[in-house]
């Protein structure tokens, strides 16, 4: 989904490695997926993909890539910078849990609100880059996405991005801003997101930072798996 932004691309490669840049110059937004064929010439071609782009990306640590695999990404400078856990819920038997007046729709016209705090609500810094506001843009016109925002005395206090394709649903982006945090707004804000979930999928999935997961844990949602998040950027708090 984020190969396909005005500044990214995507990489794929024949053993079925695919790199996504979205083009913003922040490394949780620019991946490699790997797979059980891939080879060290992959992960040369990956870095010379992303070398071009100058962008630092992220390499999910999957649990099939062998030690000889790991030991040359080591070589080439990849550390665990985080670890984020896949999660999952069902999205039977949900009901609206607001107001129709607290919950909105995004819409062109958010987008740069929206897009401010989705940067903030994951510890961005202002200013918003511009090639993440169109990115968001990008997303907003996807068919398979939806994006909402919690409102609070008229401004936006957490934001969400549901994907859903072929029967599946994730969610992305689920930020809320500092000062708004452990006041049970995001909860609410979750209750709502997996009610409309459930138009789509029975089930939903993310992946969870290590700050997000005990809340996640308490509204209900299932560990999966422990995902280590490689990357050689050092000046990236992942």
């Amino acid at each position: 989904m984020l190969g396909g932004s005005p500044a990214g691309g995507m990489l794929q490669l024949p053993s079925g490695a695919v790199a996504g840049a979205s083009g913003v110059p922040f490394a949780g937004e620019n991946y490699v997926l790997f797979t059980e064929e891939s080879s060290k010439e992959d992960i040369e071609a990956v870095l010379d993909f992303f070398n071009i782009k100058g962008l630092p990306f992220v390499i999910p640590l999957m649990p099939f890539l062998s030690g000889m695999f790991r030991s040359f990404l080591a070589s080439c400078g990849f550390e665990v910078r985080s670890h984020y856990t896949a999660m999952s819920i069902s999205t039977e038997h949900r009901e609206n849990p607001c107001d129709d007046a607290d919950i909105e729709i995004f819409s062109g016209e958010q987008r740069d609100e929206w897009g401010e705090v989705a940067w903030v609500g994951f510890g961005g810094k202002l200013p918003v880059p511009c090639e993440f506001h169109e990115m968001i843009n990008y997303f907003s016109r996807c068919e398979s996405n939806s994006l909402f925002s919690l409102r609070l005395n008229g401004h936006i206090i957490c934001t969400g991005l549901l994907h859903h394709s072929d029967g599946m649903c994730w969610l992305d982006y689920f930020a809320t801003l500092p000062e708004f945090r452990h006041l049970g707004l995001a909860e609410r804000f979750m209750e709502f997101l997996l009610w409309q979930t459930s138009r789509f999928a029975d089930t939903l999935f993310l992946l969870s930072t290590e700050m997000g997961f005990p809340m996640y844990r308490h509204q209900g949602f299932v560990s999966l798996a422990d995902i280590p998040m490689l990357s050689y950027s050092r000046d990236v708090d992942l």
